[in-house]
């Protein structure tokens, strides 16, 4: 599954839209909050959004706080801050180290400080009592700097009250132990391990270790491999992957939950929601796993009440493939559809989350030549039906005929080549730029292809508008358990840009403690990948990622086998003529 590129977000719809909706927006007020409760200057002298985020900024003795909560904050895209000299004022007072990536994240993160500044007036107006306000960590600074580093300046600072105690025994003992072999251990011992599990995978990606220690972050994982519709515009027919469900106790017996980051409960293109057990798996992993950020990407057709009941204030990120505003082209879009059902339920869906503050909706629309008329329309009928951020994306056409290569009768079932908005760019470019005006007076988040007229670089297999990440993380953090399309059988890969169908199998009783997840991790295909996707000895396949544009229709498909052949292992049976799973 992809959801394609966008402007202003770096690629990842997920921490741009709902991190800066949910924890960027909180982190944010939360400075407001402490600032006006506990800092006279920002009672008395801060005048403006730019100011505020400066007084936050200076209560230096909870620096590391303001700091990681900004860096919480920093993915989010907004209009550079300005105002004569703030630059070197955030330099005076954070110091040459802290001031210019205090500065870089405030940049991005001005919006948020301006509704924290709303807020923080508001919290003065009433003169809150401190003993309302939260809690910062002071601690005794400890004599070993990667203790210090770990403490004040990582996402561990959140677990102040776990960590420090630990980090003071281990200090009080002499165990001096340099940062990787501290975060290793803080992963074995620490009750919930997730961030420190984080900070260890930022690490190993760092230093591109192909052999690793950390569990990956990022987990999707597809609770069944069937799906209730088919889209025309999609790989997946009904008869071409065993039906599976996973029992509601292998979900139980998993051990790894806890040092996980994300969890999405759709890994391809199945349909999670449908599974007969879905509301006693998603309470499980919800109510045992309060740190996860849980989202589920679903074609609505199933999301009736009672599901959005059970997501109300329990589901971060719900995405939403609407792919229709109106009967007509639903009708054209899902084979055998059903558009009463699905309206209902879109209509439905704003009323029975309103006064949540999560999950974060995200509608999806894939276009083409055909619908692209309908592209207003289709912003509005999602910002109705309570979307806070709508994405539109090209069609994916390369996928369907390498998948069913040889059976003509499904790949006539499916759009073409011919439908892609490659072939009518002018109007593609006119249209969604229309859109984006229209989301700014419906107040709604909008992602839109980069314009065809504008020079783009490549990443991810996408047409990029933004900067082109140095190096490619997605190996150390991403892994998608799911059922592979050319194997038929339990399948992981790790990412959904090119490396698809990587021949990376796995048993499912294997995998569900985390000794079993951890050697399947460092399986040779997964350290094959991470040995070789940056650097000079890249692999074709990530070599073809920051090359070709998956979207063009007159694209190269690339092939896997080279991978295989380039890295000196066997190529997976799946890859033979004549498989059949």
């Amino acid at each position: 599954m992809s959801l394609g590129p966008a402007r202003g977000t770096g690629g990842d719809p997920a921490r741009a839209g709902g991190m800066a909706k949910f924890e960027g927006l909180e982190c944010a007020t939360r400075i407001g909050r402490f600032s006006y409760q506990h800092t006279l200057p920002a009672r008395s002298a801060a005048t403006s959004p730019e100011e505020f985020a400066m007084v936050a900024l200076r209560a230096s003795s909870h620096l590391p706080n303001i700091l990681h909560w900004l860096n919480s904050v920093r993915t989010f895209a907004g209009e550079p801050i300005v105002g004569t000299g703030l630059a070197k004022r955030l330099a005076d007072a954070l110091g040459p180290q802290n001031g210019p990536q205090a500065l870089a994240f405030l940049n991005q993160a001005k919006r948020h400080f301006k509704q924290a500044w709303r807020i923080g007036q508001k919290a003065a107006a009433e003169d809150l009592a401190p003993s309302t306000a939260p809690k910062v960590l002071q601690p005794e600074p400890f004599r070993h700097g990667v203790y210090n580093d770990l403490l004040l300046r990582s996402q561990l600072v959140t677990q102040s009250e776990l960590l420090e105690p630990r980090l003071r025994r281990w200090e009080n003992e002499n165990l001096l132990l340099d940062r990787y072999s501290a975060l290793k251990r803080l992963v074995d011992e620490m009750p919930q391990p997730h961030l420190a599990n984080y900070e260890l995978s930022v690490h190993e990606t760092k230093a591109r270790m192909d052999q690793v220690y950390a569990l990956p972050p990022d987990i999707c994982m597809d609770l069944t491999s069937v799906c209730n519709i088919q889209c025309r515009f999609c790989k997946y027919t009904h008869n071409h992957v065993p039906k599976a469900f996973l029992p509601l106790e292998h979900i139980k017996q998993i051990e790894w939950f806890k040092y996980a980051w994300w969890l999405n409960f759709s890994a391809g293109t199945a349909e999670s929601i449908i599974h007969p057990k879905f509301s006693e798996i998603f309470s499980y992993v919800r109510d045992n796993n309060p740190h996860l950020h849980l989202s589920i990407l679903t074609n609505g057709r199933s999301l009736v009440k009672k599901r959005l009941d059970e997501f109300y204030d329990r589901l971060d990120y719900l995405y939403v493939s609407m792919n229709a505003s109106n009967r007509e082209d639903y009708d054209r879009v899902i084979h055998q559809g059903d558009w009463e059902k699905f309206s209902t339920n879109m209509r439905a869906m704003k009323q029975a989350l309103n006064g949540s503050k999560r999950p974060f909706v995200q509608a999806n629309f894939v276009m083409m030549k055909w619908n692209l008329g309908s592209a207003l329309q289709n912003l509005e009928f999602a910002a109705e039906n309570g979307a806070h951020m709508v994405t539109f994306i090209h069609f994916y056409p390369h996928y369907i005929p390498d998948i069913h290569a040889g059976h003509e009768e499904v790949i006539n079932s499916k759009f073409g080549f011919s439908d892609s908005l490659y072939f009518d760019k002018e109007r593609s470019d006119e249209m969604f730029a229309r859109v984006v005006d229209r989301a700014k007076e419906l107040g709604v988040q909008v992602r839109v292809p980069p314009p065809f007229s504008k020079q783009t670089q490549i990443y991810f297999g996408n047409r990029w508008e933004d900067e082109v990440p140095e190096e490619c993380g997605e190996p150390w953090r991403h892994l998608f358990l799911l059922w592979g399309w050319k194997s038929r059988r339990e399948e992981a890969t790790i990412c959904c840009g090119l490396a698809a169908d990587i021949g990376a199998y796995f048993d499912r009783e294997a995998i569900r403690t985390t000794s079993g997840l951890r050697e399947f991790w460092n399986s040779p295909i997964l350290q094959a990948y991470r040995r070789t996707a940056n650097g000079d000895n890249m692999n074709p396949v990530c070599a073809q990622c920051r090359k070709i544009d998956r979207f063009d229709p007159e694209t190269t498909y690339w092939n896997q086998r080279d991978f295989f052949k380039f890295v000196d292992l066997p190529v997976p049976a799946h890859f033979e003529e004549n498989y059949e799973g």
